[in-house]
């Protein structure tokens, strides 16, 4: 039957551009469906196998296929969060008579299927390690903020900063890298997780929610990487945190999502560098001029437990370790009981790391170490 109607919808937010009318494609191979869950479940597989192109045959009532077509995308990309993370724009054409569509699609996407393959082996590499060394979901969640906190900088000047391939292979990504990143590894974990769209103070914002023994939770791993990048620091504000604390600086359509109600990990909201030691988070508390604090996460009990503040805090063998800036930015110890402070350098330190039988500082461009 001759297509006696041609209409051209173009849906992106990115480019607009005009093309000229079609004719009905005859291929052997052309995928037919019948309905709309078969027209959505075709579209949804060419969105997830990054496909740039696909043609497809309705065969069915269209007195309403323009309006119905319309919404099959944003249905997509609301319920699989790896489409709405990689899909960068789309347009699609329909020409249709009384019984019959050809709908042609044309997406564009922020990576190709061979980075992304790249990106799902070393993925898998990552998850495999963690999920050896980390056994609960908890600590396993913890393990990927950790991960792609220290192995990334936040930035980048090509289009891989919004991509797990970039942030894997170049160490650079915007909020969307991030986010996408920890999507993928939790979702290897079978751990249950949600890539997020919304704002933050104003900026367009990517971030996640995590489900932690039964509980959902959000999770933003770019506001938990320092700024300027400090590789041996990893922050803690934005880990597993409350809708109700984390609303204060971000926005999101909230019924498009799990609602995060537990406050267990939002004593977090208020540290500044933080070490996890047991069940006990040893941290400088940004409310009391970064004293240093401890938190029992059992008893959900907070303890003072000295009033040098401090900054870098690293742990061995039941001292801490950290800059003291009570008193030049020196290094300093304390046992873990907020007794026996002692000077151990008496240089500026920064970028503090335990390693074996040392403890290696930076003080100006240069690194030192002295002996555990």
């Amino acid at each position: 039957m001759r297509l006696k109607r041609i209409f051209l919808l173009v849906i992106s937010g990115f480019f607009l551009f005009m093309l000229q009318p079609f004719t009905e494609v005859k291929a052997a191979n052309l995928v037919k469906v019948e309905n709309l869950e078969e027209l959505t479940k075709e579209v949804t597989s060419s969105l997830k196998n990054l496909n740039t192109e696909k043609t497809i045959q309705y065969v069915g009532e269209t007195e309403n296929i323009t309006q119905q077509v319309k919404k099959i995308i944003p249905e997509i990309i609301q319920k699989h969060d790896e489409v709405a993370g990689t899909l960068k724009s789309y347009k699609y054409q329909i020409m249709y008579t009384q019984d019959n569509a050809q709908l042609t699609y044309y997406f564009t996407y922020y990576t190709s299927k061979e980075k992304s393959q790249k990106a799902g082996q070393l993925l898998n590499k990552v998850a495999q390690q963690i999920m050896k060394t980390n056994k609960t979901d908890y600590e396993r969640v913890k393990a990927v903020n950790d991960y792609v906190v220290s192995n990334t900088q936040y930035g980048g000047k090509t289009q891989d900063r919004y991509t797990v391939y970039g942030l894997l292979t170049n160490k650079q990504a915007v909020c969307q890298g991030y986010a996408l990143t920890v999507y993928d590894l939790l979702t290897r974990m079978k751990i249950p997780v949600r890539y997020v769209v919304g704002t933050s103070l104003g900026q367009n914002h990517a971030w996640n929610k995590v489900k932690v023994d039964g509980k959902w939770y959000n999770l933003d791993s770019t506001w938990n990487d320092p700024l300027p990048n400090r590789p041996t620091e990893v922050n803690y504000n934005y880990f597993l945190i409350s809708d109700r604390v984390f609303s204060k600086d971000h926005t999101w359509k909230k019924e498009n999502y799990p609602v995060a109600i537990s406050t267990k990990y939002d004593f977090l909201a208020d540290t500044g560098s933080t070490i996890q030691v047991g069940n006990l988070f040893y941290y400088s508390n940004s409310k009391d001029q970064h004293r240093l604090y401890a938190y029992d996460i059992k008893l959900a009990k907070k303890t003072k437990l000295s009033n040098v503040r401090v900054q870098y805090i690293t742990y061995s063998k039941g001292k801490l370790y950290f800059s003291n800036y009570s008193n030049g930015a020196y290094l300093y110890r304390i046992d873990t009981s907020g007794k026996n402070l002692k000077k151990i350098a008496t240089r500026a330190a920064k970028n503090i790391a335990i390693k074996g039988r040392y403890i290696y500082y930076q003080s100006g461009a240069k690194m030192y170490k002295v002996k555990v």
